[in-house]
């Protein structure tokens, strides 16, 4: 006899992929799939945009926290084992996927710990992000890069590990979906055609 939790994770992840929009313009396309989240456990900020075919730990969904004006593109896995957050204007691309779960290499126990995506982070096609890490503000993870030690802010991190190459240049103003700019040195947006920053509120971590 099927377990009723089998039940209830096939229907939300259904009821989950039927409120995902194709070609989505605007961040009030996702309000019911970010409702859905938030039903399910998931502390998600304003203005947040999950893409299509998102995978996730369904009966751990509430050690997920996702700040204002984040962006997951389609195909992205978040295995929350313990706490994960995902900082704000962090932009996520497809196939890429994240787990602080891990094994002790000698016993094999399982073990969780703190993942955090810090703000304004770019994160590549396909990157991996494995491991209790801490990814600071404005850091760029390169397509493919396997991220499993902590990276220092600014920085860009390219390959198997991940390892820097450099510090990410930035502008005074930087895109975020879909069509915004904000300051990343305050993480504020621009709005205004005089181009002064403006505070957006700040979820709580």
């Amino acid at each position: 006899m099927l377990n009723k939790n089998w039940f209830r994770n096939k229907f939300w992840r259904q009821v989950l992929e039927l409120a995902t929009p194709e070609g989505a313009s605007s961040y009030r396309d996702f309000t019911f799939k970010n409702w859905c989240l938030r039903r399910l456990g998931a502390r998600v900020g304003e203005n947040v945009a999950v893409g299509r075919r998102f995978d996730c730990l369904l009966h751990l969904l509430s050690a997920l926290h996702i700040d204002n004006h984040v962006n997951i593109s389609n195909d992205v896995a978040i295995y929350a084992f313990g706490k994960v957050s995902i900082g704000s204007f962090t932009a996520i691309a497809s196939h890429c996927v994240f787990t602080n779960g891990t094994h002790d290499i000698s016993t094999h126990q399982p073990k969780a710990g703190r993942l955090v995506i810090g703000r304004g982070v770019f994160i590549g096609l396909g990157a991996r992000i494995i491991g209790p890490v801490t990814i600071g503000d404005n850091a760029l993870i390169a397509a493919g890069a396997t991220v499993i030690s902590d990276v220092p802010e600014g920085m860009v991190m390219a390959g198997n590990p991940a390892k820097c190459i450099g510090r990410r240049p930035l502008a005074k103003r930087v895109w975020h979906f879909p069509d915004l700019w904000y300051d990343p040195s305050t993480f504020t947006l621009i709005d205004n055609p005089a181009g002064e920053a403006q505070p957006l509120p700040q979820n709580e971590p």
